[in-house]
């Protein structure tokens, strides 16, 4: 079987979520498919940092320009949320392997080792929602790159995109809707529901729910970060216990 790499950014304000991202990856996937899972750090503590490191040997950091945020959708986090794209290319294209880009408040509650590295998904993977929003179907919480020349062709095709889109409060996602719309026959894209892979929406959790994200806005907008984030977490109480687990060393 194939291996594959998860990415990720985190700055100092999303620390708890690179707590739960971590660590609920050491539980539930399967580590033998994975290569490593990487975090470009952009301002977390180097006593999280290390504590993190330590837990797997297949746990790295990379350390980034300083990104702060204070609340969702500030100029800070805007600036983190597009780190992802370059880092993913930079990422890649260095080391030639298939990845996951994962938003850090994610939390894997499932291995997806099969998403991957299923032989039909030899493209692109993406994230749909389209049955919650028909208008922008997928977000860019979770892309799987499995094919690398496709992945870094369209990445840069994405960054381009993300630098001229107008009209939207956030552009990584409308920007990746915008390239699937006007590139749908350059790529090999495979559509894996959001229930599975970047669940946000608690009433639709089922068996096959891989990945958990404490998505921004609704009661968490325009609140201090802290707060916010303990309001994420809520979002699925029936994992209260094993996400204050991962969190007592914080």
């Amino acid at each position: 079987m194939k291996k594959y790499s998860i990415l990720s950014v985190a700055n100092k304000q999303y620390t708890k979520f690179a707590y739960v991202f971590i660590q609920s990856a050491i539980k539930h996937l399967n580590l033998d498919n994975v290569h490593e899972i990487c975090i470009l750090e952009t301002g977390m503590d180097s006593a999280d940092i290390s504590y993190l490191t330590n837990l797997h040997p297949k746990i790295k950091f990379i350390n980034g320009a300083e990104v702060s945020s204070s609340k969702a959708w500030d100029d800070g986090w805007q600036e983190n949320v597009l780190l992802k794209t370059n880092f993913a290319k930079e990422y890649i294209s260095n080391k030639s392997i298939p990845a996951c880009m994962i938003d850090i408040d994610c939390m894997f509650v499932q291995d997806i080792s099969s998403i991957i590295t299923a032989d039909k998904h030899d493209g692109i993977v993406l994230c749909d929602r389209s049955e919650i929003w028909g208008g922008m179907p997928y977000i860019a919480s979770f892309v799987g790159f499995v094919n690398i020349e496709q992945s870094l062709n369209f990445i840069n095709d994405w960054i381009l995109c993300i630098d001229n889109i107008k009209g939207f409060r956030t552009k990584e996602t409308p920007a990746l809707n915008e390239i699937i719309r006007s590139a749908s026959e350059k790529y090999d894209f495979y559509a894996a529901s959001h229930d599975i892979v970047g669940l946000y929406v608690k009433d639709k959790f089922n068996s096959n729910s891989c990945i958990l994200h404490f998505k921004g806005g609704g009661d968490s907008e325009n609140i201090p970060m802290d707060e916010a984030v303990q309001v994420r977490f809520k979002r699925f109480p029936q994992f209260e216990n094993e996400i204050n687990e991962y969190l007592e060393n914080v």
